[in-house]
Parts: C-alpha cells; structure tokens; sequence
C-alpha cells in the first residue's frame, strides 16, 4: 500500500497543507512578537490579560490591525477596547 500511487499522492497532499498551517502559525506568531516588542516599548508591559486574550486570536487580519493600532494608540486599555469591537 505504501508503494501505491494514490497513497504517495494523499501523502504529499498531507505534507503541504502541513507546511501550509506551519506558514500561518509562524506569521502569527511573529505578528503577536511585534505587537509584544513595539507595544511594551510604548505603552509599557500588556497585562497577563491582555497577553492572553492577544495570544488567543488566530487571524491574521486582527493581528495586523493590532499591530497597526500599537503605533496609533496610548494604552494597552485602547488595544482591548480596539478588540472589543473587532471581536463582536
């Protein structure tokens, strides 16, 4: 069965949407470090909370907009008011 062209085939299939999620998790990832790094140096240390509820969101449409608001912002308390309208 291993040897099967069909096998091979779901095989591969596998391996890319493997390297695929990998590609996502990791810009994910280094959007959440920028927001970290960029925001901790202007807004200060984030709250356990605000770690939290930015290291449970797994779009990366919301987290380049978090990104973007770090530099726009005053407080961490605007980044959770930010996502309490996005995350409706």
């Amino acid at each position: 069965m291993r040897n099967s062209t069909t096998y091979m085939s779901i095989i591969d299939e596998v391996k890319e949407i493997g390297k695929e999620i990998g590609k996502e998790i990791g810009k994910e990832e280094m959007l959440r470090e920028t927001i970290f790094r960029y925001g901790g140096k202007r807004l200060g240390d984030p709250t356990a909370a605000t770690i939290d509820r930015i290291n449970s969101i797994h779009s990366l449409h919301i987290l380049q907009g978090i990104a973007d608001k770090v530099i726009e912002v005053e407080s961490w308390n605007e980044i959770q008011d930010h996502l309490n309208v996005v995350l409706k």
